[in-house]
């Protein structure tokens, strides 16, 4: 009998435990793509940046993370006035995906299960402008610091084959506003104005899923 009551636990214990979802509690990877000013100048010109992330999950689809981006911001008339900006970022940033809302049941529709990984977020960081200021007949330089704030929304794909239990790598699309509460972003294009800048950060990325195993206790499929 005592047989028989052990043997019922373990099993209920791994019923249970093969319903739940495992999943890597880090991920680390890169971003490559564009960026936009909006700042005192009307003329927009077409930056580029990189960033590098390492995030940490607390469920598959809930993370908190770190960020290291750098890169150019443009804007302005050429042989007028303009400004290059070499800029370097860190912030912090936490991400919620549509999965943490889903059950099996959404999970069993098509449209649901492709759109698991779309996710909103927003964080703090720091800036470090190094502008350079061409007029007609000089250049000028300006260097600052600036708190900001990145919202972010996105995509993470999962790329899992067959044999694998969980996914090791992720395609990332990330499209980041980062709102400064001051207005260096520019090089103070315009003394005259009190407004903040600010810049857009569309890019494209891979993932790299490791460390510890975390347990789903929602019991949903990934």
């Amino acid at each position: 009998m005592k047989r028989l009551l052990f043997f019922s636990i373990l099993f209920l214990f791994a019923t249970n435990l093969s319903a739940q979802s495992n999943f890597y509690k880090w991920s680390a990877g890169v971003n490559i793509g564009g960026t936009l000013v909006y700042g005192d100048s009307d003329k927009k010109r077409v930056g580029y940046a990189y960033a590098g992330v390492v995030d940490y999950y607390f469920t598959p689809y809930m993370n908190l993370g770190f960020e290291f981006q750098a890169g150019k911001l443009k804007g302005g008339e050429i042989g007028i006035r303009s400004f290059e900006n070499n800029y370097k970022t860190i912030a912090f940033n936490g991400r919620m995906q549509l999965g943490q809302f889903l059950n099996d049941d959404h999970l069993d529709s098509f449209i649901w299960r492709n759109l698991k990984g779309f996710y909103i977020g927003a964080g703090l960081g720091a800036i470090d402008n190094k502008v350079d200021i061409t007029l007609p007949h000089t250049v000028g330089y300006f260097k600052n610091k600036e708190i900001f704030m990145p919202v972010n929304v996105g995509l993470n794909i999962n790329i899992q084959r067959r044999w694998q239990e969980y996914s090791r790598i992720m395609v990332n699309v990330n499209y980041q506003t980062v709102v400064s509460f001051e207005d260096g972003m520019d090089g103070d294009y315009d003394l005259k104005s009190n407004s903040n800048d600010r810049y857009s950060f569309l890019s494209l990325g891979l993932r790299y899923n490791f460390g510890s195993i975390g347990l789903d206790q929602s019991k949903r499929r990934l």
